[in-house]
Formats: C-alpha cells, structure tokens, sequence
C-alpha cells in the first residue's frame, strides 16, 4: 500500500509481489484490513478534531456576547430607574372575626402589608357608634373604612359569641298536687352577650313528677348563640299533703295604733322595727331612732362585697352607692322597718356590676350580679 497525501490506495504490482502463499492468504487479508482501518481513522481524526474546536470556540464566544449584552440592558436600566420609588399597595382584609367583648384590631391587623404603606393620615372610621371600651358586646357585623393616606377601604369586623353562659341552680320545695316550672330551679344566669338565657330539662320527665319524694332536676342553660353550658342538677322535694289538724283558737288580733306590720306584696325590708305584728309611729322614719342599726348592717355588707370582688379576682375600679329608705305598711299609718340597697358601678364606663337589696336574714335579692357573687 502506498500513500499520496491525503489519498489512500493500492498498488497491484506490489500488492503482487507481496502475495503470500495460499496458507498464509487469510492472514495477510485481515491484517491489510486492520491496517486501512486505522488509516482512516487517523484521517478523519485530523479533519474532525479542527472543526470540534471551532465550533467550540465559536458558542463560547457567542455566549459571551449574549452575557455582555444582558450586563448592559440591566445597568441600563438601573441607571433608567435610579431614584424612582416602587409604588406598594396595601394588601386590605375585607374580614375579621372576634369574639365578643374582645378588643377591636388595630389597623396593622387589616393590612398586612402595613409597614410598607404607612403614613401619617392612616385611620379606621366605624360605621357604627356602639363601642365600648374598644370592645364590641353584641354579636352581629360592623363595616368599617380603613384610611390609607388619601385611599379609603370598606371592610368589616364579624363578632361572635363562642362561649356558653353561666347560671347556677337552686333546690325546690313544693307541697304534693303543686305545679312547678323549669324557672323556680334557676338561681340565675350570666351570658356575655347580656342576653337573656334560655333553660331546658335534659329529660322532659323532670317536669312531670307529681307523686311525693325526692327527685333530682338536670338543666341546661343556653344563649342566643347557641352556645350551651353544661348540665347541673339541682334536687325537687314533693312533700306529701298533711291532713290539717284542728287549730286551737288563735289569740286575741292585739289592737295596733299605728297599724299591722303587712306591707305591699313582693316588697322587701332589711330591717324590721315592728314589734309584735304592729308597725310603730311613721313619724319615726323622719329621725335617726332606728337608722343607725341599719347603717352597720349596710357597712359590714359592704366590707363583705369587697372581700367578694377580691375573691373574684375584680380588678377594676368600683364606687358604691348606699340607699337606706323607711318601708311603710299597706295602710300607710305605719313603719314597719327600712330597707338597704347597694350598687357597685365600675367607674371607668359607669355600668352597674352588682345591684341589690339585702334581705331581713342577712342574703342579698339581686336585680345585676355581673360577677356572679353569693
């Protein structure tokens, strides 16, 4: 084989003089064929390798123009931008929920995006004016504009009453073939929404005892929310009737100058100054002969109340109004005795926490009793 530059072929007459014999012919063959073989891989190598490196060099260099080009758009444009503030808008919630007398958000709490957006102006006008303390006590949805700047956004704020009342029980005591309701078991009851309370057995067989004994009573109290406490049991006695035995002759009615010691039905005297069924002279109730007793009766009450609100953990501040007034007879000609009533109104908003009129054997008749006190 004989090469000319870049060409490869075959010399016959040489080819013909190097002709092995017949056994070696095989051989020879294959090792001729070998050998082109490499050739031609050693000629294409040097045509390929020279066009891979161009090629190579020529995507780098374009990549590098492309990077230089997007270095210049981009100082461009900050150079464009320099000094130009992005304008951010408040991201507004249209919603939020609280709960009852929970304080009112702020306006960081509508816009998240508050700190951003801030100025001097910002501010929430409320639609309605029935705040309290920053405290809403009714349940229902209040709209409200949020002032951002010279912007202004409608939203609202949903209260929601998520907490059940309140109520304590007491035990009853009826004669047998008397009638009693669900309402003689409830001592009282205290929701948040200062709403009235709604009261169910929980086995509609309670109201229906009629035999003589002793039964116990569970309820359930309820508020307008549908929040309900859980049950307590109160206990219904159901005295068997007596046969009346024959009354001996009653006494002698003594005669009372200044009339009988009965007052209006459902009124309530602390402190009686009647003796022996017969109110005294109603000129007394103009002096001081019988006040100073209740006097001390209405002071150590108060003293009791305070330790009371302690108890409770109150810490609000509280003034107290005392009323002492002469409770005349049904006649109108007689003092029977006086009666004591005690507020304790907390000042800051000037709502009545407790309000009551204290009974004859030293317990209180309660119109308000806010923290629930004995």
């Amino acid at each position: 084989m004989v090469k000319f530059g870049k060409k490869f072929f075959f010399n016959e007459d040489e080819e013909k003089k190097q002709t092995p014999k017949r056994s070696d012919k095989k051989k020879v063959v294959k090792k001729r064929d070998g050998k082109l073989a490499l050739e031609k891989i050693k000629y294409y190598s040097r045509k390929i390798i020279p066009f891979i490196l161009i090629l190579v060099l020529a995507l780098g260099l374009l990549f590098l123009v492309k990077s230089c080009s997007k270095s210049s758009k981009k100082s461009k444009s900050g150079s464009s931008n320099e000094g130009e503030v992005e304008k951010v808008e408040p991201k507004i919630l249209d919603t939020i929920r609280i709960k009852i007398n929970e304080e009112i958000p702020t306006i960081d709490k509508f816009v998240r995006n508050y700190s951003k957006v801030k100025t001097d102006k910002d501010q929430i006008i409320y639609d309605e004016t029935n705040l309290s303390n920053n405290t809403y006590t009714q349940v229902g949805e209040y709209k409200l504009t949020i002032k951002i700047g010279e912007k202004e956004y409608r939203a609202r704020i949903v209260v929601r009453d998520e907490d059940a009342p309140v109520f304590n029980l007491k035990n009853v005591t009826i004669n047998e073939g008397s009638a009693y309701s669900i309402a003689d078991f409830i001592e009282n009851c205290v929701d948040n929404s200062n709403k009235a309370c709604t009261f169910e057995y929980v086995d509609q067989a309670y109201g229906k005892y009629t035999s003589a004994g002793t039964y116990e009573i569970k309820i359930v109290a309820s508020d307008t929310s549908g929040n309900k406490a859980e049950a307590k049991a109160a206990t219904l006695t159901i005295v068997q009737k007596q046969t009346p035995t024959p009354k001996p002759n009653p006494k002698p009615t003594p005669t009372c100058s200044y009339g009988k010691d009965t007052v209006k039905s459902g009124e309530i005297v602390s402190y009686y100054v009647s003796s022996n069924g017969c109110a005294v002279n109603i000129d007394y109730a103009k002096t001081s002969k019988y006040l100073d007793t209740p006097k001390t009766i209405a002071a150590n009450d108060k003293k009791q109340l305070e330790d009371q609100m302690r108890s409770k953990n109150y810490q609000g501040s509280v003034k107290f109004d005392l009323s002492i007034t002469p409770v005349i007879n049904s006649t109108g000609n007689g003092l029977v005795g006086y009666k004591i009533v005690w507020k304790a109104i907390e000042t800051s908003n000037n709502s009545v926490i407790a309000h009551y009129t204290i009974k004859s054997n030293g317990t209180r008749a309660y119109q308000v009793n806010t923290l629930n006190l004995p």
